[in-house]
């Protein structure tokens, strides 16, 4: 019975390192693809103002 509960204790441990750096993980993928994402928006309306100039003069100049 005792070694079954060392074992479970440990068992556990190892669960939540696991859960814990899965989630740490998914969180690290979703801030890379968030900040992509932001980036890819920034150069997308960089090259319409490039594009439109006359509509933002001071984008121009």
């Amino acid at each position: 019975m005792i070694k079954m509960m060392k074992q479970g204790k440990v068992y556990n441990r190892m669960t939540s390192l696991v859960v814990l750096l899965t989630c740490m993980n998914t969180t690290m993928i979703m801030m890379i693809v968030y900040v992509s994402w932001c980036l890819n928006n920034l150069e997308n309306l960089y090259i319409k103002v490039r594009i439109k100039p006359g509509a933002h003069p001071k984008a121009r100049a």
